[in-house]
């Protein structure tokens, strides 16, 4: 089995009958051995996904316009282990995955050259567990944020959300006095990663 992460958008409506699920589970080979491990976004529904299966099960997903490969297929999980630890710099199609990840809601103005792809996998772990605290806790007006654009301003959302936001900062000990109307979402969002205590988070028997 070989070994890859993927970003993956989730289908269904949420009911007990049509649960909200990975477009992975139908197209990989459970009865072959595939397999998956995902940490997912409530607000954006999508998900990073690391699949453990066949080239031709690899093959079908990024046959997928979907579906978005982060990094490259590595042949065992010590293989992978040093390609998290690689730099990002080194992936042939970094533009590409940086203005993918863009389109998708995830911030890229935090990357520099030395950066690895663990770095990167910890960014997006942290985005996603955001707003899976943000869904836990019932806050639409977390979810809201996240699942907007990142370059719309915080006073481009109404006077009701911010103050939620506002508030669900305070109360994990953020610090919110230095936004303005004019401050950015991904500035937000940014400032958030960087200063919420998320411990170690952990996806596939890695952590980040």
């Amino acid at each position: 089995m070989t070994i890859r992460l993927y970003l993956a958008p989730q289908t269904g409506s949420g009911t007990i009958y049509d649960p909200i699920r990975s477009i992975l589970n139908g197209l990989i080979d459970v009865a072959a051995g595939d397999r998956f491990t995902e940490i997912d976004n409530p607000a954006r529904l999508i998900s990073i996904c690391c699949v453990h299966a066949s080239q031709a099960t690899h093959d079908a997903i990024t046959a997928d316009a979907r579906v978005l490969p982060l990094g490259n297929l590595c042949a065992d999980e010590a293989a992978f282990r040093a390609h998290l630890d690689s730099l990002i710099s080194g992936l042939p199609n970094l533009a590409a995955l940086k203005t993918a990840l863009e389109e998708r809601g995830i911030s890229t103005s935090w990357y520099s050259g030395s950066n690895t792809i663990r770095d990167g996998v910890r960014w997006l772990v942290r985005n996603f567990a955001i707003a899976q605290i943000a869904q836990g806790l019932g806050n639409t007006g977390v979810k809201t944020v996240i699942a907007g654009s990142l370059d719309l301003t915080v006073g481009s959302y109404p006077l009701s959300v911010r103050n939620v936001v506002e508030n669900w900062m305070s109360s994990r000990g953020l610090a919110t006095g230095w936004i303005t109307n004019d401050t950015t979402i991904r500035q937000v969002l940014h400032f958030i990663i960087e200063n919420l205590g998320f411990g170690v988070l952990r996806l596939s028997g890695e952590s980040f």
